[in-house]
């Protein structure tokens, strides 16, 4: 991980993993009622609007380091 400094990574992960439980509880639950009430291929079709924003983000704004974390 190249984002956070050394002493700060334990911190980072741990904030992560407390952040993204919820949602992904959140996500199964959605793409469950989705699935359910509107088909199959709901769940799939409406994950792919936000994918599709996060991968145009991640190609816009992130960058090669100019220096190696060594």
């Amino acid at each position: 991980m190249g984002f956070c400094s050394k002493e700060h990574r334990g911190r980072f992960n741990a904030l992560t993993t407390v952040i993204w439980s919820p949602l992904y509880g959140g996500g199964n639950y959605l793409g469950g009622a989705l699935f359910q009430s509107r088909g199959v291929g709901s769940p799939f079709l409406v994950a792919a609007a936000p994918m599709a924003a996060g991968a145009s983000i991640a190609v816009f704004n992130l960058r090669e380091p100019e220096t190696r974390e060594g």
